[in-house]
């Protein structure tokens, strides 16, 4: 990653951001046949769809590999959210970075031994182009497709060996503060490898009080 020095561009503003029309989510990615009470059940076979609203991402899953990285996706309304990830596996030993929407990292290279599990704690910020029902984000027509503009919410597991047993969705506390960065390339999430921004990279080193956007 190359940081410019030049960052006089960089606004910064402090907001409240309030969610209170969100609903909270849970999902089970665990390989056995029950059900975590209050979670849903998510499978290899479950697809990201409009009418089902949630699922995996992007590319096919695959069954055969235990180092392919995966996304999954939840519709969910704009604002910012409370994600709690269980990280680990009781059949083999996982190395996993966690990303949201357009690549911003959050988690990188966590380390779990076969049957650890490890809480992974963070807020993320989900908009899409809408900002009232006369107003919206003017974007280019290359940033239609791109994760940070969309009606859902996109995480990507990575690393040598990603391991997922459960996430968990909800609105983050109002008292979050939300920090938005105005600014070029330096800050803009970059979607393809190996481009990458500072912007993409601070929310790593941020508590569960701050959100960027």
């Amino acid at each position: 990653m190359r940081i410019h020095k030049n960052i006089s561009i960089l606004t910064v503003g402090l907001f409240t951001v309030l969610t209170s029309t969100a609903q909270n989510y849970k999902f089970d990615f665990r390989q056995e046949k029950s059900t975590k009470e209050g979670y849903i059940k998510v499978t290899p076979t479950d697809l990201f769809s409009e009418s089902k609203g949630y699922g995996y991402d992007l590319q096919p899953v695959s069954t055969s590999s235990d180092t392919a990285p995966f996304f999954f996706s939840v519709q969910i309304p704009d604002g910012n959210y409370r994600i709690t990830v269980l990280l680990g596996s009781g059949k083999k030993r996982g190395e996993t970075t966690i990303r949201g929407e357009s690549r911003r990292l959050f988690f990188e290279n966590i380390k779990s031994e076969k049957g650890e599990m490890i809480p992974c704690i963070f807020t993320i910020n989900k908009r899409n182009t809408r900002i009232s029902d006369t107003e919206q984000v003017r974007i280019k027509p290359r940033e239609k497709r791109k994760l940070n503009w969309d009606d859902k919410l996109t995480l990507e597991f990575n690393g040598d060996a990603p391991v997922c047993q459960s996430i968990s969705i909800e609105p983050a506390d109002p008292s979050v503060i939300t920090v938005f960065l105005c600014g070029n390339s330096t800050v803009v999430d970059q979607d393809n490898e190996p481009w990458a921004s500072w912007g993409q990279m601070i929310p790593h080193f941020f508590g569960t009080d701050v959100c960027i956007a």
